[in-house]
Parts: structure tokens; C-alpha cells; sequence
């Protein structure tokens, strides 16, 4: 079992424990008051808000291998351009996620006293992200939220695209550039998110360290 298994079965144990006793009232759509309710939205559902935006990572890279919709509405360029920029949104996500949820952990921890572990397993994890997505976010720099990001290769790919709906000569030169471009972004994807595994799995080894004792959540 990696470091990442390890964590969503502590998740997901810790989180069956406190359901169990209350499968009825929740079977018969009951509201149910959950105790602790608001740790477990800190520890489970900021942990599922990771793992969602991982998956919407790898899900980038599946999109862009096959063919966009047939609708003349949406262009096969407009349609790569489209997955690269949501997958580099979701890039710039996860790392704002990763930081957020590492925080909120050092804090509790922090004051519970286990300023030790903290220091140990928690306090190394921040440059590690840093220097982890350094060249992925820093691609659409400080300006994420305001422009789209584009390359030559995304250019290349729009031009030779409008160019052939003009002129269906250069339908082959579009194909071709096309096929440039998935292939580049594919591999970049591929590589990008395999760096991103082995950082979650580094990662949640560390927060395993901390928000556990003989495999169960310390709950504050």
C-alpha cells in the first residue's frame, strides 16, 4: 500500500466509525448532527478536495488523447486549447490545496502541543511543494486567474486551423500541427502528473505522521 492508499484508508475508517452509529437516521434521510462536524469537513473533505483535483489532472491527459466533440461549434484546436488551460488551472488548484490543507494541520496540531511532530513531518512539506510545481504553475505565472495561457505550439495549431477553413489546402498542414500538439502536451501531462504522484505520495506520508496515533485520527 503506498503513502496515498495509507492516508484515504485512515480517511475513510475514521470517517466510517463516526457514521456507523447513525446509518439509520441517514438511510432515512434524517438530519443527522454529526459530532465534530467541522474537523471532519477540515480533515476529509479538504483530503477529497485533493484527491478530485489529482484526478482531474490525469483526466486533462485522457481528454486531450482522444478526439474533441463532432460539432462544428468546437474546433479540434479550440477543444486542445480548452484541456490545457483547465489542466493548468486544476495544477495551479491543487498546489493551493495542498499548502491550505498542510496549514490547517499544523495549526491543530500545534495546539495540541505536538509541536515536535509538526516540526518534523509538517514544516518541510512547504518547500517541497514549492520547488514540486516550480516550471508547472510558474508557466501561467502570477496572472492565472486573469489570462489564458497559450504557447507557440497552441498558436501554430490555431493559425493552420482557421487557415484551412478558408483554404482546405492547408487541411493536412493543420492535421499534422494538430497532432504536434497533442503529442507535446501529451507527454507533458504524462510527466507532469507523474511527479505530482510522487509528491502526494511524499506528502501524505508526512501528514500520515502527524494527524495519527496506532491508526487512529487524533481528533483535538
Amino acid at each position: 500500500m503506498d503513502n496515498i492508499e495509507q492516508y484515504k484508508k485512515l480517511m475513510f475508517d475514521w470517517c466510517s466509525d463516526i457514521l456507523k452509529p447513525h446509518l439509520n437516521e441517514i438511510t432515512n434521510g434524517e438530519k443527522v448532527d454529526l459530532p465534530g462536524r467541522d474537523f471532519i469537513d477540515l480533515l476529509y473533505h479538504n483530503f477529497y478536495d485533493i484527491m478530485e483535483t489529482y484526478e482531474a489532472l490525469e483526466l486533462s491527459g485522457i481528454l486531450l488523447s482522444v478526439n474533441g466533440p463532432r460539432s462544428n461549434k468546437v474546433s479540434e484546436d479550440k477543444y486542445c486549447r480548452y484541456v490545457i488551460n483547465t489542466y493548468l488551472q486544476d495544477m495551479y488548484i491543487l498546489k493551493e490545496r495542498l499548502n491550505s490543507y498542510a496549514t490547517k494541520i499544523k495549526r491543530i496540531h500545534n495546539n495540541l502541543g505536538r509541536t515536535q511532530f509538526v516540526d518534523i513531518f509538517i514544516e518541510p512539506v512547504f518547500d517541497v511543494i514549492k520547488s514540486s510545481f516550480k516550471g508547472i504553475v510558474d508557466t501561467r505565472g502570477g496572472h492565472v486567474h486573469q489570462r489564458r495561457y497559450t504557447d507557440q505550439t497552441l498558436d501554430d495549431a490555431s493559425l493552420f486551423s482557421s487557415t484551412a477553413k478558408s483554404d482546405p489546402k492547408f487541411s493536412p498542414v493543420s492535421k499534422v500541427s494538430l497532432g504536434l500538439l497533442k503529442e507535446e502536451w501529451g507527454e507533458r501531462i504524462k510527466n507532469n502528473n507523474a511527479k505530482v504522484e510522487e509528491l502526494l505520495n511524499y506528502y501524505f506520508a508526512c501528514l500520515y505522521a502527524v494527524v495519527q496515533e496506532n491508526q487512529k485520527v487524533i481528533v483535538p
